[in-house]
């Protein structure tokens, strides 16, 4: 064993350091979600729900590259070991593509609870990777929250209110990670 090497946890250490606990793309997203749930009172529901559907496209440059570059933060190296960990994760949802297309096309109004579902799935290996529990606590908000608000209030009037409350998860979820990556907090 080399003792040059970074031990698996200083490895963790750096991607926290040097995405801010994932913090630029938490709020990015929290802003996307926020504004595709005001998209489903200014568009008609199919169009709306295709703009859910690819708010990725905008998210992921800006949170992933733009936003972290205009805040100051360290590139992760290309060769950093856990990149294709990384790359693994983000990859992920649009893997779950062809299945939100599946329920745009028999229910447009239930895609922001099936992407919102993906999405807290997604964010489990965070959890892991970024050494907080705030991911977990994430992931079930932002994948059961909206599914409840279905079953009470119909996929109808969730269609409307999920972008809110998922916008309002990640929100909260930025500034916590933020907070512990600051303080260099581990849980």
């Amino acid at each position: 064993m080399d003792l040059d090497e970074p031990t698996l946890n200083e490895l963790r250490a750096d991607v926290r350091r040097t995405s801010l606990g994932g913090c630029p793309m938490l709020g990015t997203a929290a802003v996307a979600w926020t504004l595709c749930g005001a998209a489903t009172y200014l568009l008609p529901a199919k169009t709306a729900a295709l703009v859910f559907l690819f708010q990725g496209t905008v998210t992921m440059p800006v949170g992933l590259w733009l936003l972290p570059r205009w805040l100051g933060l360290p590139p992760l190296p290309r060769a950093h070991p856990l990149t294709p960990l990384l790359v693994q994760c983000a990859g992920v949802q649009a893997l779950m593509l062809p299945a939100v297309i599946a329920v745009y096309a028999a229910k447009p109004a239930l895609v922001p609870m099936a992407f919102a579902a993906i999405m807290g799935g997604h964010f489990l290996p965070y959890w892991w990777l970024q050494r907080t529990k705030a991911y977990l606590f994430g992931a079930l908000a932002c994948a059961l929250g909206p599914w409840v608000l279905t079953l009470f209030v119909g996929a109808e009037n969730s269609f409307h209110f999920t972008g809110f409350f998922v916008g309002a998860c990640l929100a909260m979820l930025a500034l916590k990670v933020r907070s512990e990556a600051r303080r260099g907090a581990l849980s």
